[in-house]
């Protein structure tokens, strides 16, 4: 999946914007025979243009949406009681402009 970047990185570009997508290797699987279905998460597709697999293959099938909120992971309590300065691991550059939004003193890695 897309939440599993390598610890090392920080995304710079919207995953669906970034060539080559990262659903493509699943997906030749799939057609490769490799393996009988995939499971993705649908905000990780891309665009139908882009999509390498249309018309190849199909999203047969979607659970309904769970709490879309992120968490906040660690020995603080909260945002707000994180330590001036502080890091914060996230490879999103979504959840990097929120957090420097909301605090603009913490430092992303």
């Amino acid at each position: 999946s897309g939440d599993q970047p390598s610890a090392a990185t920080t995304q710079t570009t919207p995953l669906a914007m970034a060539p080559p997508d990262f659903t493509s290797a699943v997906d030749e699987a799939i057609l490769s025979g490799q393996a009988d279905v995939a499971v993705h998460s649908l905000k990780d597709l891309p665009p139908i243009g882009r999509w390498k697999a249309a018309g190849r293959l199909t999203i047969g099938c979607h659970l309904p949406r769970g709490n879309p909120l992120d968490v906040l992971i660690g020995p603080a309590e909260s945002l707000e009681a994180l330590p001036a300065g502080a890091r914060v691991g996230s490879a999103s550059v979504r959840r990097q402009a929120q957090l420097l939004w909301a605090r603009p003193d913490v430092r992303p890695v």
